[in-house]
């Protein structure tokens, strides 16, 4: 198993810090969550606000998911794998909340 982290986020709380320090005001609007992982052939990766921690939060907001599940290749090849997409967004303005993928590859 592999593991990809983002260094993002710890480059910008550094950033924030060394403003800090040196008596700089600053504005942070917060991160986005990031991950991706490989599992032997299995790739995953996701970003965003997830469903679960929307309930546990007890956020007030009303969202749909969009689930795609479609072929990497014309469904006829022998090596065609299957990919699957989720997309959770606000309704009715069409912010997205989180996107996800699993595929193999």
């Amino acid at each position: 198993m592999t593991k990809l982290s983002l260094a993002g986020p710890a480059l910008k709380q550094a950033r924030s810090v060394a403003d800090h320090i040196n008596h700089k005001s600053t504005l942070n609007k917060g991160y986005i969550g990031s991950s991706a992982i490989k599992v032997f052939e299995y790739n995953g990766a996701s970003i965003g606000l997830n469903e679960s921690l929307i309930k546990a939060l007890n956020i007030k907001i009303n969202y749909d998911i969009v689930r795609i599940i479609l072929s990497d290749k014309v469904g006829i090849m022998p090596d065609a794998a299957t990919m699957h997409f989720k997309l959770l967004f606000e309704v009715p303005t069409g912010r997205i909340f989180r996107r996800s993928g699993n595929w193999q590859g």
